[in-house]
């Protein structure tokens, strides 16, 4: 398994083309105008869909940019870490202001909410799974 995220190492300016193409789509998506016409029925749950498909989003932009900014010993600095999630939340911040001058598209502090704990999330288990459970090895008991 080392061998396979050794060889994704390797590839660090695909990662960082995957990682800015899925930004920008992020941001496509997200000042697109909505006209309304797929309104779902009212729910008595505080809940919409539409939060786990912003957790999702950005879950994928936090592996992806985790998975390229790992070096060779598949370590990533904590201020790294901390430099994306902060970048991440202006943007997800701005992003979400946006939507007030875009028709049929409102802010929602949810929505960012949702956007922040996504790229934490896919910051975290990317580096969690790659760095910790793949890389060190099956645990043997003794």
């Amino acid at each position: 398994m080392k061998q396979f995220f050794s060889k994704i190492v390797q590839y660090k300016t695909l990662l960082l083309i995957l990682s800015i193409t899925w930004l920008v789509f992020l941001v496509v998506l997200s000042l697109i105008p909505y006209d309304g016409s797929d309104i779902l029925p009212e729910t008595d749950s505080d809940f919409r869909w539409d939060y786990l498909e912003h957790f999702a989003g950005y879950f994928i932009l936090g592996g992806l940019i985790t998975l390229w900014r790992f070096d060779r010993n598949f370590r990533l600095p904590l201020l790294e870490i901390i430099l994306v999630l902060g970048a991440g939340f202006i943007v997800s911040f701005l992003l979400e202001y946006a939507q007030v001058f875009i028709p049929g598209r409102s802010f929602n502090i949810v929505d960012a909410a949702y956007n922040i704990s996504g790229l934490a999330a896919g910051i975290l288990g990317a580096w969690f799974i790659i760095g910790r459970l793949i890389l060190s090895g099956p645990v043997r008991s003794e």
